[in-house]
């Protein structure tokens, strides 16, 4: 075999897999996230540093069962000339524990924010 139709099988197979990926979950996103986006619960758009913004959207994704959710953490990053798209899946306990981690967080303070 030629090292070319290894390579072109080989650049093919992803291509399809990936189309596959799409159509299976629905869009985009749902492929990035590797499961179905239900729905979308919101965003929060951070402050702007220069000409870079950054937002963060939660979204509701389905699982194998109609029981088998999880939530997942949209990170975008976009400037001038560039964007990024970081998915972060995360299960319902570690949800449970972002959230902790949050409110910690908040309760701290600035005050301890030196420390």
């Amino acid at each position: 075999m030629n090292f070319e139709v290894i390579f072109f099988a080989l650049f093919f197979g992803v291509i399809a897999y990936f189309i596959y990926s799409i159509i299976r979950h629905r869009g985009f996103k749902g492929a990035m996230f590797g499961a179905t986006v239900l729905s979308s619960v919101g965003e929060v758009v951070g402050p702007k540093r220069g000409f870079m913004s950054q937002k963060l959207k939660v979204h509701v994704l389905g699982g194998e069962s109609p029981t088998d959710r999880s939530v997942g953490l949209e990170l975008t990053s976009s400037g001038p000339g560039s964007w990024s798209m970081t998915p972060i899946r995360l299960s319902t306990s570690e949800t449970r524990r972002l959230i902790a981690l949050l409110e910690e967080a908040i309760a701290r303070g600035p005050s301890s924010a030196s420390s």
